[in-house]
Order: structure tokens, then sequence, then C-alpha cells
């Protein structure tokens, strides 16, 4: 999780190499709850990609408030459909370096049909979930140690983003 993730000139999230965007929902309230008292709620837009979800507030001048959410790191997801055109999507995050300073709680306000991002955020999270061999779960410091994902990769704890596969020479 970051907060402030950077933006490209169209105010998008600047993607890593492999992620893509999968649905853009305009009108959502985004919260953030940090257990270091950090709160903060907006207007703003939900991206959702293979990797992050990624809130980017409406105001532009207020861009200290946009976060992003690596799917790897969030847990106690819920989908809460509060009428049919309100619906929650809350859970726990937890931090990795110095991008977030505590861990705590995300809520997302959908003023629109939540069931597209349901179905993909759903998708994304049990295939992570399904493979723990080739994700590594990065815990609360930066100085958890580089575990071997296989033989030949891992996983920076300071981005849980980038996987490092070594390519030995096998002769």
């Amino acid at each position: 999780m970051a907060l402030n993730p950077l933006l490209d000139h169209n105010c998008y999230p600047q993607l890593f190499p492999g992620e893509v965007i999968t649905i853009i929902y305009l009108k959502v309230y985004g919260s953030l709850h940090l257990e270091n008292n950090f709160r903060t709620r907006y207007p703003g837009t939900l991206f959702l990609t293979n990797a992050r979800l990624v809130f980017v507030n409406q105001d532009l001048s207020q861009k200290q408030f946009n976060f992003a959410l690596h799917l790897n790191l969030i847990s106690s997801e819920r989908l809460v459909q509060a009428t049919p055109t309100v619906a929650f999507f809350e859970g726990r995050i937890v931090p990795y370096g110095n991008y977030l300073p505590a861990p705590g709680m995300f809520k997302f306000e959908m003023l629109q049909d939540p069931r597209p991002f349901h179905i993909n955020i759903c998708n994304f999270l049990s295939q992570i979930r399904r493979n723990p061999n080739q994700v590594a779960t990065v815990n609360k410091s930066i100085n958890t140690p580089l575990q071997p994902v296989v033989d030949n990769a891992f996983v920076d704890p300071s981005d849980p983003d980038i996987i490092y596969v070594i390519d030995q020479n096998k002769t």
C-alpha cells in the first residue's frame, strides 16, 4: 500500500510493468483509517488493476490523500450491498516498507453497480491466494528477509509488485 501513488498526465495511476487497469469507477468515496490515527475520506475515482486498487482524489490539488492498495496485502475484505445503487467494499491492509506508516482499514463506497468490480477483484484475489508459493507475502517490516518463492525467484519486500527471477545458465 502506498500513500500518494504516482499519476500520469491524465491523472491515471502510473502502472508497473505487466499491470493493467481492468475497471474504472467514478463517484467513489475512498476511506482509509490507519492505526496511527491517520484518517481520510474523499470522493474520487477508483482504479482496479490486476495488482492494486488505486484511489485518486477528485480534487487534484489534494493528491496527498490518494492511495494504492496492493491486492496481496489486503485481507478480511467484503462487499456489502446497502441498496441497489450503493455498495461498500471494505477490508484490512498491512503496510510494507515506508510507503504506509501503519496497518488499518479501507472502505470504498460505490454509487453504481458493484458486480463487475466484485467479479474481477474476487478473481484476482483467488488467483493470488491460490498460489501462495508464487507470491511471497510481505510482513510488517521492510527488514523482512527475502524468502525464495521458487528456487530462482523472490519478491522485493519494499515493493511486492516486483518479482525477481534469477536466470541461471545450466550447462
